[in-house]
Formats: structure tokens, C-alpha cells, sequence
């Protein structure tokens, strides 16, 4: 089964590094999930692994996943949402979401967490998002 999910820009990058996030990045890559992203999104994931590797090389592959497409669902959100005053730019992976139908938003962002739930869309941690979706797939 296909589940479409939003990962903020957290999990994203600390994928990079191993662990669960890691575990998430592995089911995109496999087909197990699918990636809503917005334009927003992706130049933000861009902009943060540019602050980690300064040479294109290291980037470019990263790049090339999105540009191919696999396991990608690009949305154009339709719809402003502003349910996080705090950090008003966490609302980007709120409105991708809604536009993409996503089930999932996977965050560690305290802010998303704490509203649990927006619409339809449940807003979980990485733990229990691999739980969740371990016994989806």
C-alpha cells in the first residue's frame, strides 16, 4: 500500500545521519511510501543540506532523486492554512499535505506535534511513524 506522508525538513536532513529517519528515507526509496512535496518544501530541504555540504557533487545526487520523480507525488497547495502561529513557516507542510492527501505528517517540530492531528492529516514522530507504517506495509 502506498501511503502518502510530508516529512518536515528535520527528518529530511537528519536522514543523513542513520537511524529511524534513515529507516523513513528507506521506504520512500523502495516505493513503500509517497513523498508530497510543494515547491516551498523542496527549495527549504535545498537550502538546509546546502548549509551541510558547500560543493554541488555532494548535493546533486539528492537532487536528482526529486528530479526523477520515484515515489513523488508534487503538489501545488491551493489552500493558505495558518494553524501555527509560532513558526508560521511549519504551515508550508500543513497545506502540502491537505493539497497531496497525505495520511501522515512525520516531524519532530514541537509545533506540528503538538496539534496532533489537522484535518484528516495525523501529525506523528519518526518512532511511531515507522511503527505505523512497518505494519501498513
Amino acid at each position: 500500500m502506498n501511503v502518502r506522508v510530508v516529512l518536515d525538513t528535520h527528518i529530511f536532513i537528519s536522514s543523513f545521519f542513520g537511524g529511524m529517519r534513515k529507516r523513513i528515507i528507506e521506504l520512500w526509496k523502495s516505493g513503500q511510501i509517497i513523498l508530497c512535496l510543494s515547491d516551498e518544501i523542496l527549495e527549504e530541504y535545498l537550502l538546509v543540506l546546502s548549509r551541510f555540504w558547500f560543493d554541488w557533487p555532494d548535493i546533486e545526487p539528492v537532487v536528482n532523486l526529486f528530479k526523477e520523480g520515484k515515489h513523488i507525488l508534487r503538489v501545488v497547495p491551493k489552500e493558505k492554512i495558518i494553524m501555527i502561529r509560532k513558526d508560521k513557516e511549519d504551515n508550508k507542510f500543513l497545506e502540502c499535505a491537505v493539497a497531496g492527501g497525505a495520511i501522515y505528517i512525520i516531524s519532530a517540530d514541537q509545533h506540528l506535534l503538538r496539534l496532533k492531528k489537522y484535518r484528516d492529516v495525523q501529525i506523528i514522530s519518526p518512532l511511531k511513524s515507522l511503527k505505523l507504517l512497518e505494519k501498513i506495509n
